[in-house]
């Protein structure tokens, strides 16, 4: 058998004996940016006050108007998520007026999301411990719950919340979130975000809340837009 007859099949056994070298490709790497602001109607405590002439201002819910606004940073690394926020809320009220930020880490898996970190207010000189979860596939409608979730627009957000979404595990393209969560006043309200595409990598971004309080129904309601690049 001649040299050329025996040359390729050495070459085949050849690149299948030898070490494979491992995919070098490094992940993609995505980053949006986000801005918002909201307006809300709250509640907030009023406890009882006795005068010193024996009068009594019995304990009631007052409301109090604010203004929100903030800006958010998403990095995604392949299965990784990075996010900063942090922004500014005034109000009549000092007890609404506060400063905010925070950071979580998330990892997506294809049924699971995770995801932590803090998220503080200086109005109530304290930090609060942020989570995620997910349950479903990224790519199909699923459960999301929340804890102290990242927001540009801190005021236009439940403490905590629980619903389903379509999208919202990478970033850019349409997102729906529904369900329910609990208000700084300790009741229920219901809550929507949605991300709705415009144009190239810029998103239309929109939460609202609402529901009745103590004694007066709360709401909220914030617009924003996201820019994300690579799109």
């Amino acid at each position: 058998m001649r040299l050329r007859h025996i040359l390729p099949f050495a070459l085949l056994f050849a690149w299948q004996v030898a070490p494979q070298r491992p995919d070098t490709t490094p992940p993609r790497t995505r980053v949006s940016l986000s801005v918002g602001y909201g307006l809300a109607s709250l509640e907030e405590y009023v406890p009882a006050v006795f005068g010193c002439d024996g009068s009594e201002s019995p304990e009631h819910w007052d409301r109090g108007d604010a203004q929100t606004k903030g800006a958010r940073l998403d990095i995604v690394r392949g299965a990784s998520r990075t996010t900063v926020f942090g922004g500014a809320t005034t109000s009549g009220r000092p007890s609404l007026g506060t400063g905010f930020g925070g950071v979580q880490f998330a990892r997506e898996g294809d049924l699971l999301g995770l995801g932590s970190g803090l998220t503080w207010a200086s109005n109530d000189a304290k930090t609060e411990l942020n989570l995620y979860l997910r349950i479903g596939s990224a790519h199909r409608p699923h459960l999301r719950a929340d804890i102290f979730p990242p927001s540009e627009t801190y005021l236009v957000q439940t403490d905590w919340r629980v619903g389903a979404e379509c999208g919202g595990t990478g970033l850019g393209g349409t997102t729906l979130f529904a369900g329910v969560g609990r208000t700084r006043s300790r009741t229920l309200a219901g809550t929507l975000d949605l991300a709705a595409p415009v144009t190239g990598g810029l998103d239309l971004l929109v939460r609202a809340m609402g529901g009745p309080g103590h004694a007066h129904t709360l709401w909220g309601l914030a617009l924003g837009a996201r820019f994300t690049f690579p799109k």
